[in-house]
């Protein structure tokens, strides 16, 4: 099994989808480049290490894109901005607003 592969599976074997596989894979290989060194004649213990390396890095940006990001399926059950509110809403809104001072009121 070439070098390569071993990276590919690596990925895999920590929950990548191949696509993203694929794409660290080619980061840990580019790296390697860089260092100056091909993939196949890095020591196991660097490439490995560039491996988590790599993994943790694409797992905290999953992390941040996760917060950042909403699918729109999700937004489905939000009411269109040009609905009126129902009776219901209304008066709970009506009740609320009395609670609240003038100029509370005022900046609502």
């Amino acid at each position: 099994m070439s070098r390569r592969e071993r990276i590919y599976r690596f990925f895999l074997h920590h929950g990548c989808t191949p696509q993203d596989a694929e794409d660290l894979t080619q980061q840990v290989c580019l790296r390697l480049c860089q260092a100056g060194s091909r993939p196949e004649d890095a020591p196991e213990d660097h490439w490995r290490h560039l491996c988590r390396l790599v993994l943790r890095d694409h797992l905290r940006q999953r992390y941040r894109e996760r917060d950042l990001f909403v699918p729109l399926d999700t937004l489905r059950d939000c009411p269109a901005p040009a609905q009126g509110l129902c009776d219901e809403e209304e008066a709970f809104l009506q009740e609320c607003l009395r609670v609240l001072s003038g100029k509370q009121r005022q900046v609502i």
